[in-house]
């Protein structure tokens, strides 16, 4: 094992501690594992988390905050609704590229936050869907994109998008730049060629 202890930050804690969760599941991590990681005691993890809980809030905010970010850059933007509805899918794509373990645990234990917490962040997201389908709804009005119903098209690019971290891994042939050409492609375009 690699000795990680002279990088022990929060941020490499977040990265480890999302993938031991990716990998071994919410029940079965324990930060004395995570220590491990790092060739640390357990009371140099508590130093930045005090709970598996506090840790898996923190991989949540962290995924989350970088993502709003973006958003609130894109949709504050003057610009047309199918440019920034376009920037923000790109942006999303770019963000679970980024951080593929972190969202795949998001995706699969969310369910585990503190129950305030989690309602939170899940009005927080609704938010921020909401305004992707009023997005959505604009262009649609401008006749920019298929006038499908805003909130079947939102959900589905945005789940379409979540699913990457099922299958994507870094080290793959592919380059998160190829992956969000392609997706892209297929998200604008469609997949059937007509001739």
């Amino acid at each position: 094992m690699e000795d990680l202890s002279k990088n022990l930050s929060e941020t490499a804690i977040l990265e480890v501690g999302a993938r031991l969760l990716a990998q071994h599941g919410y029940h079965r991590v324990t930060l004395e594992m995570l220590a491990n990681q790092f060739g640390v005691t357990r009371q140099a993890i508590y130093y930045y988390y005090r709970s598996k809980e506090q840790l898996l809030e923190a991989i949540y905010e962290s995924a989350m905050i970088g993502l709003l970010h973006d958003w609130d850059v894109i949709l504050t933007e003057d610009k047309l609704p199918l440019v920034k509805f376009t920037e923000a899918l790109r942006a999303f794509i770019r963000r679970v590229l980024g951080q593929p373990t972190a969202v795949l645990v998001l995706n699969t234990l969310e369910r585990e936050l503190d129950e305030p917490f989690y309602q939170m962040q899940r009005k927080r997201w609704h938010e921020y869907l909401l305004k992707l389908r009023i997005l959505y709804n604009a262009a649609c009005d401008q006749g920019q994109v298929l006038p499908i119903d805003p909130h079947i098209a939102v959900y589905s690019l945005i789940g379409a998008v979540l699913s990457l971290p099922q299958w994507y891994r870094p080290s793959g042939n592919l380059t998160p730049e190829d992956i969000e050409h392609q997706i892209m492609g297929l998200l604008e375009r469609g997949y059937v060629r007509f001739a």
